[in-house]
């Protein structure tokens, strides 16, 4: 008597296939939440947090509205 499994082989592969584009799309939603908190620097044009005075790239003094 064959003992039958819920999934077959095909199943598997979809289903790891499915698990890893997941994993694919959180990863680069996740890097775009963090990388929304920052700026570009209007003098150097290298990204800056928010909020800072001066830029650590090339020491343009900033102001923020």
């Amino acid at each position: 008597m064959a003992q039958e499994t819920s999934l077959n082989s095909n199943d598997d592969v979809l289903a790891a296939i499915l698990g890893a584009v997941i994993g694919i799309v959180g990863g680069f939603f996740l890097i775009s939440l963090l990388e929304g908190k920052k700026q570009k620097c209007p003098v150097c044009n290298n990204n800056i947090e928010q909020g800072v005075g001066v830029c650590p790239h090339c020491g343009a003094v900033l102001q923020w509205s």
